[in-house]
């Protein structure tokens, strides 16, 4: 029997476990499109104490890994998700520390809204996690496909630490870049920490950025493959400072490796012929029926109702690179 091609997602969200941004949506719905292409997929996600779980779903505790972090052995818990709902070839895992991961929030502390100081050891320790739990579980991955400065610290740890692995002989990585907005820049105390020999720090170095480590320009160094969202993107990152955040001259040395892939969206989800969330379901031969959803919109927020002036919905962080300002100014 021909084996299935393998295939780890990691990431710090997905839908509907965990869910902050877009990040989210992309990585659950291409997740699942990978595995019904026929590959054999594992993601790997932190078990957040606001975990959101599916109707009958269970996690089963399968495995226990140590994670080197700050030069001590970590333990980390390896769950697997159990459900009637899960599709075939696609498994789900979360890694649970509850110093790391026991405690609201995703990135940030919601009881101040700034970030978790220790998040430069939280993901560390969940990138080398997910690592350790592949050998657990004894799931040697053709790829290993790491999402954003989160997890981007693993393809430096495949081209260095794990060099002469033999369970990562013929692991390929990839990095997705969804915001280059968000790089992961810590202290040069976060080399110690996710437990990279100090000589690899130094100026211009993989790892340093203005006298500080940089997780995401780290993955982009290191990685066999760098992918973004959509082709201009990948553009416009190499372009200069606006879109590059500063990384735009390490990602133009690695241009033949940087491909932009259009994000697409999930139809069982996005589907406005078989949505029950909306006022009335339509498709291509009855858009007159979106007027029907319009008008509920309009009701629902307060607005008034105005049927021959268009109406513009956007699903979003207010987050000044969403461009928010420009619509201010335009209506002015």
């Amino acid at each position: 029997m021909t084996q299935r091609f393998r295939v780890a997602m990691l990431s710090a969200e997905s839908v509907p476990y965990a869910k902050v941004g877009g990040l989210a949506d992309v990585v659950g719905a291409l997740s699942r499109a990978i595995a019904d292409l026929g590959c054999s997929v594992a993601v790997f996600l932190p078990r957040y104490a606001g975990l959101n779980l599916p109707d009958a779903s269970t996690l089963e505790l399968v495995s226990q890994v140590e994670v080197p972090v700050r030069g001590e052995d970590t333990p980390g818990l390896l769950y697997a998700l159990r459900g009637p709902d899960h599709p075939p070839h696609l498994t789900h895992y979360f890694i649970a520390n509850d110093r790391t991961f026991g405690r609201p929030g995703i990135y940030n502390d919601p009881a101040t809204g700034e970030a978790y100081p220790d998040n430069a050891e939280r993901f560390a320790f969940f990138s080398r996690a997910c690592l350790e739990g592949m050998r657990a579980l004894a799931f040697a991955p053709e790829v290993i496909h790491a999402n954003d400065h989160q997890v981007a610290l693993v393809p430096a740890y495949l081209k260095t630490l794990h060099a002469e692995d033999p369970f990562f002989q013929m692991t390929a990585s990839i990095l997705s870049i969804h915001n280059m907005g968000y790089q992961g820049i810590y202290d040069p105390a976060a080399m110690e920490i996710s437990g990279f020999p100090p000589e690899y720090f130094y100026p211009l170095s993989p790892f340093e950025f203005w006298g500080k480590v940089n997780y995401l320009k780290a993955g982009i160094q290191f990685a066999d493959v760098i992918t973004t969202v959509s082709e201009r993107y990948a553009e416009e990152i190499q372009s200069g400072e606006e879109f590059g955040f500063g990384l735009q001259g390490v990602l133009n040395a690695r241009r033949e490796d940087l491909l932009g892939i259009l994000n697409g969206i999930d139809v069982k989800i996005w589907n406005p012929r078989t949505d029950r969330l909306i006022a009335a379901r339509y498709d291509a031969e009855t858009l007159e029926l979106k007027g029907v959803c319009k008008s509920a919109l309009l009701e629902e927020t307060g607005l008034p109702a105005q049927p021959d002036q268009p109406l513009f919905g956007m699903i979003s962080r207010l987050a000044e690179q969403k461009g928010f300002d420009l619509i201010e100014e335009a209506s002015e």
